[in-house]
């Protein structure tokens, strides 16, 4: 009997594996085309949440056009610091060319990584001036800026830009930031009428995102243009 009965329940067993591995081969081919089919479709939608966002591309291939602006100041907007080392490097890169002279960037409380020849971690401030002069820009060329807080940065840095500019009487100046941020930066300078202060021009560095990152930016840009700066410019 205890034969038998094993020998059912190994038929048993058998037969629901078989079962479940003729499932999973069928169900793969399925699977697979719902993958690729969802990458695609992530994949069309964030070119066209790229083509929205990246309005300000940085074009260097025509310095002498730069010079011709007159545009020798640049400011910095503020960001993690994988976004700083991309911005950094394009500035160095104006600086380089002559289209710049001095550089701006935010000031900003709070340490980062640990240094071994001091011992200690970094200031964000630290951080930020090594990142700068190792890439070429004199220290007597940058100035940290210390805006008045707020919640919204873009609209802050922006909007502590437009009263630097006033008072130091600044009438042509370059914002850099990441190519995504720049129709954000963009709006936001409308809104409050950057251009009634200033000249400005927008440049974006051509750093990449992910699907996430240019949807959340995307929103933000949104939220910027129908909510924010309206409702700021209302008060």
């Amino acid at each position: 009997m205890a034969s038998i009965y094993k020998q059912k329940l190994n038929i048993i067993i058998w037969t629901t594996t078989f079962i479940a591995l003729f499932l999973c081969f069928i169900s793969i081919p399925n699977f697979a085309l719902d993958f690729i089919s969802d990458a695609l479709t992530r994949s069309a939608i964030k070119k066209s949440i790229d083509r929205t966002l990246d309005q300000y591309l940085c074009d260097l291939s025509d310095s002498n056009e730069w010079k011709k602006n007159d545009i020798k100041i640049a400011y910095i907007m503020g960001g993690n610091q994988e976004s700083l080392e991309n911005r950094v490097h394009l500035s160095a890169k104006l600086y380089r060319t002559g289209a710049i002279e001095k550089v701006l960037t935010l000031s900003r409380d709070g340490i980062t990584e640990y240094s071994p020849e001091l011992r200690r971690n970094l200031t964000n401030n630290e951080w930020i001036l090594r990142l700068l002069e190792s890439n070429g820009i004199s220290k007597s060329h940058i100035e940290l800026i210390d805006f008045k807080s707020g919640f919204f940065g873009t609209l802050t840095e922006i909007r502590g830009l437009m009263k630097l500019c006033s008072e130091r009487n600044w009438h042509h100046i370059v914002i850099i930031s990441s190519g995504y941020h720049t129709a954000r930066i963009e709006a936001t300078a409308k809104g409050l009428n950057l251009a009634s202060v200033t000249t400005y021009k927008i440049c974006g560095s051509s750093e990449q995102t992910s699907f996430f990152g240019s949807f959340r930016e995307f929103c933000k840009l949104l939220s910027y243009r129908n909510i924010i700066i309206p409702i700021y410019c209302s008060g």
